[in-house]
């Protein structure tokens, strides 16, 4: 079992938290988003030692987009109990360039149609961001759109498995950003808070800008965790 670090209290108390997980064999209580690309399930036995996933391509169109995410993206409030989010994703077998340019995006995001939103907490990688390196950013529709990006470290490699975590602490000051487990950056302040302009949903996601040969991601598992008050 997969246990998004640091970890909450009691997972299974309804009265003080929220989890969602899918372990991809079943979209279960999130859904797809798609313009032009597709996302496939495929169960148990792809992949040694793992139970399922889905395949986000883009397809072939230049603008193309494939996500699993939250069945919406205006439901969730920062500011009210610790927020966590975890992905475990594969990259595709080649590299984003100037020729067929793709963006990842991993996290909190209020948009599915780009890759900066107007209100995110998330991981992004595409070759001309960072000089390939996951970055740790975050924009805040609230504050006319103001953001911060931190250099995670890790240079994108192809055909690998990254696990990406985010936990935003209960007052939505402190966003903190964790890599296959290791610690890679945090963020303070510039975190969306505004109960009416600021929430957003979550998602995995593969974007494209430019070319015209089909990119795809692997998604292994996805979770978020809401500390909740009721």
């Amino acid at each position: 079992m997969i246990t998004t670090y640091p970890p909450l209290g009691d997972r299974l108390d309804p009265a003080t938290s929220i989890l969602v997980r899918s372990e991809m064999q079943a979209a279960g209580d999130l859904t797809t988003a798609v313009s032009g690309g597709t996302v496939v399930s495929t169960t148990v036995g792809t992949y040694v030692n793992r139970y399922g996933f889905a395949t986000a391509a883009t397809g072939t169109g230049t603008t193309n987009r494939a996500a699993i995410c939250s069945q919406l993206q205006n439901q969730i409030a920062m500011g009210y109990g610790e927020v966590t989010f975890c992905a475990i994703v594969q990259t595709p077998s080649s590299l984003s360039d100037a020729t067929n340019r793709y963006a990842i995006v991993a996290g909190f995001n209020d948009l599915l149609n780009n890759i900066n939103g107007q209100s995110a907490v998330m991981f992004r990688y595409r070759d001309n961001i960072n000089s390939g390196k996951w970055q740790l950013y975050t924009i805040v529709g609230s504050t006319g759109g103001l953001t911060q990006s931190v250099d995670s470290g890790v240079t994108v490699a192809v055909s690998t498995w990254y696990r990406l975590e985010c936990r935003i602490n209960a007052a939505a000051s402190l966003a903190q950003f964790f890599i296959n487990g290791a610690y890679v950056g945090q963020i303070v302040g510039d975190i969306p808070i505004d109960p009416v302009v600021d929430v957003t949903g979550f998602l995995v996601q593969i974007v494209k800008s430019a070319g015209t040969s089909s990119r795809a991601i692997i998604i292994d598992y996805a979770d978020f965790q809401m500390a909740v008050t009721r």
